[in-house]
């Protein structure tokens, strides 16, 4: 993931967002914040960053990079 790779925000309802994962597994760590999980999709022909909450990591750690998923 570079620099500039946008952090794409899922926060319109009943909007179907149609993604591609970009890596094998989630980037994982912790920050003041506490534990975070990035994926890597892409969406709309753009590379994007998903900061995962709990429910979503557990739902998208079963795949891998080239997946389609509608999230």
């Amino acid at each position: 993931m570079n620099d500039k790779m946008k952090t794409l925000q899922l926060r319109k309802l009943n909007h179907d967002y149609k993604v591609m994962l970009t890596y094998d597994q989630c980037k994982s760590g912790e920050s003041q914040y506490g534990p975070w999980n990035l994926y890597g999709v892409e969406y709309e022909g753009v590379e994007h960053g998903i900061f995962a909450k709990d429910s979503l990591h557990l739902k998208l750690m079963k795949y891998g990079k080239g997946t389609r998923l509608v999230l």
